[in-house]
């Protein structure tokens, strides 16, 4: 799945920032340390979060309750 493609579906995002895209395709080609900067509210958060999420529901991975 496409970064944008996984935006639009999980984070009901339609048009990812471009920082977003970039850092979905550094994580995508293991490229680290990784430092973001961008203004508050930008989407940093989800932006690191977006490919563990992928990883993770490609995984069939699911929290459960205690």
């Amino acid at each position: 799945m496409k970064a944008n493609e996984f935006y639009e579906r999980v984070f009901k995002i339609g048009s990812p920032y471009k920082h977003q895209l970039e850092v979905w395709e550094r994580l995508t080609n293991n490229e680290y340390p990784l430092l973001l900067k961008a203004p508050t509210g930008s989407g940093k958060t989800e932006a690191v979060l977006a490919r563990s999420t992928k990883e993770f529901k490609r995984n069939s991975r699911e929290i459960k309750e205690a």
